[in-house]
């Protein structure tokens, strides 16, 4: 039985990639884009928000949403 859980990983703050990529297979240039996209996301997170104050506030900042935006994360389309 695999005890690895991708929610459980995701509640402590763990994108848990090696459970859920590459699933399903991901031709090589739709691997790049989704390469490139989750290495944007990361550098995003890591410079621009502060994850312990969106959960004290209970509220994501209109700069954290215009980021979010400007990633295209609005309306992001996945197959």
């Amino acid at each position: 039985m695999n005890e690895q859980s991708f929610m459980k990983a995701l509640f402590h703050g763990v994108v848990a990639e090696d459970l859920v990529f590459p699933y399903p297979h991901i031709a090589p240039e739709e691997r790049e884009r989704t390469t490139a996209l989750l290495d944007n996301v990361r550098k995003f997170f890591t410079a621009s928000v502060d994850s312990a104050r969106i959960d004290d506030e209970a509220c994501i900042s209109a700069q954290v949403m215009a980021g979010l935006k400007a990633l295209g994360l609005f309306g992001l389309r996945i197959p």
